[in-house]
């Protein structure tokens, strides 16, 4: 299928999804191209008669070499391309560099970057074959210049560029914008798979229904507290009625709320990305000629997007506290009689170390993304987004091998008191044992722990790419 975009505001996490997560192509109409032909015009009259105005990249250098008029020979040299790909490392994921590619497109829509349909049409058409891979580490510039110099470095070669045209392709802050999607999509399926798990434990350790109790939604007055509350009930509706006298663990009671600010979490880089994806970030940025206002290009600060930074953040804090809440309630099922009745460290027995050593590395990757020190020059704030997100697919991993390890104890929970969960949790209670048996003799469980950890990744992948109520945002 393809997705039409007449305007950047047509940029929505729907469209993200579609594009970068399921390989739809992109189309620009042609009244929109002509439109963006019309603003280029603009924007050369802007340069003729204004010959004296200082453009960034156009007739004054870039970086440290802003201070300092092009010559002619200069401005020819600029327009065969800005070698910036110094980064290197693993590339990123190919649902990533088609986002980027569709964040670069907000600042070319309305005219804002001053490119030709020429190049707009290029960029769109890269869409329909695979792209060129970008480092996800490395990545340690003021802006966003060396991913997307690794991204754009084979147009020049396709096509001739125009005035402004080279700096529009590396500058501004697309990667920001498609890492902070990309982030929301993924705590979609995170989430989804968390909640199944973490009620699988709760079963196995008969948690009373009172912890989730329906009276409880009236007293807590919070959306996402409450949702929580629902959600929990409704996967453990039909459960078995044999429930503990007392009340259970607070790793237990407390699921409600760690899954509550997940999904926060979730939401605010949801609302991060809506707003980022159809920004114009571009630097310098041209502002079309209007009835109320004459044409201006503006230098500024639209290459760094802390808003995306903070957002991933709170993800990865997310993932990292779900990790640690699982891993208590791995130990408080190894450590239940009830739940776990005669073990022998029947290979269940040092699930609990994998499941620490899971949750640790989850707590190192949520240290905060700060801003680096200062660095030298023109480029003086380095730009973390990249950092983020690598911490953040990091703590996605963590989460799925921590939740593999407490659905397998809980799965041999279910198997060793012969019990069965409920309804909703069947199919993931099926799935678990399918990749991983109940262990009736002594045997390694790694490589299957391995096994279901990557199946509860891809589980999660699949989640999060399918169609989205919450993604329908405007």
């Amino acid at each position: 299928m393809t997705v039409e975009l007449r305007s950047r505001h047509d940029i929505t996490m729907e469209v993200f999804r579609r594009i970068a997560w399921s390989g739809e192509k992109l189309t620009i109409p042609e009244d929109t191209l002509r439109s963006i032909d019309a603003n280029r015009e603009h924007f050369l009259e802007f340069l003729e008669r204004n010959p004296d105005v200082r453009i960034y990249g156009v007739n004054i250098g870039a970086g440290d070499a802003a201070g300092s008029r092009l010559n002619a020979e200069q401005r020819a040299d600029y327009l065969t391309g800005l070698a910036s790909a110094t980064s290197f490392g693993e590339p990123l994921p190919e649902r990533v560099t088609r986002g980027i590619v569709l964040a670069r497109m907000a600042s070319f829509l309305g005219g804002h970057a001053a490119v030709t349909s020429q190049l707009v049409q290029h960029v769109a058409d890269m869409l329909g074959g695979p792209l060129p891979p970008v480092p996800a580490e490395g990545n340690g510039g003021s802006g966003e210049i060396q991913a997307l110099g690794h991204l754009f470095a084979s147009v020049p070669a396709r096509l001739r560029l125009e005035v402004k045209e080279p700096m529009a392709l590396i500058n501004g802050s697309p990667c920001a914008s498609a890492l902070v999607a990309d982030t929301a999509l993924r705590c979609v399926g995170s989430i989804h798979l968390a909640e199944r798990v973490l009620a699988l434990a709760a079963d196995a350790l008969q948690a009373p229904h009172e912890h989730f109790a329906a009276a409880l939604d009236d007293m807590w007055d919070d959306v996402d507290e409450i949702a929580a509350l629902t959600t929990v009930r409704s996967l453990l509706r039909g459960a078995d009625p044999r429930r503990r006298a007392k009340q259970a663990l607070v790793s237990v009671r407390v699921i409600p709320k760690v899954l509550a600010a997940a999904y926060r979490a979730r939401a605010g880089a949801s609302h991060v990305a809506e707003t980022s994806l159809s920004s114009v970030n571009d630097n310098p940025i041209f502002v079309p000629p209007s009835p109320t206002q004459p044409a201006a290009v503006l230098s500024n600060g639209s290459f760094h997007n802390q808003h995306a930074i903070v957002a991933i953040d709170g993800w990865t804090r997310a993932a990292a506290d779900l990790c640690q809440l699982a891993h208590a309630l791995v130990q408080g099922i190894y450590g239940d009689r009830t739940a776990l009745p005669g073990q022998d460290n029947l290979g269940v027995g040092t699930l609990y170390m994998p499941s620490s050593a899971w949750a640790e590395e989850a707590r190192a990757a949520a240290a905060p993304t700060v801003l680096p020190a200062a660095a030298i020059g023109q480029n003086d704030v380095p730009n973390p987004v990249f950092t983020a997100w690598n911490r953040s697919i990091r703590a996605d991993w963590c989460l799925h091998a921590t939740l593999a390890i407490l659905a397998t104890l809980a799965s041999q929970s279910f198997a060793v008191t012969d019990r069965g969960t409920s309804p909703a949790l069947q199919p993931l209670l099926a799935a678990v044992r399918e990749e991983l048996p109940p262990v009736i003799r002594r045997r390694d469980l790694g490589p299957e722990l391995h096994a279901l950890a990557t199946e509860f990744a891809d589980r999660a992948h699949q989640q999060s790419a399918a169609p989205h109520p919450a993604l329908a945002t405007r």
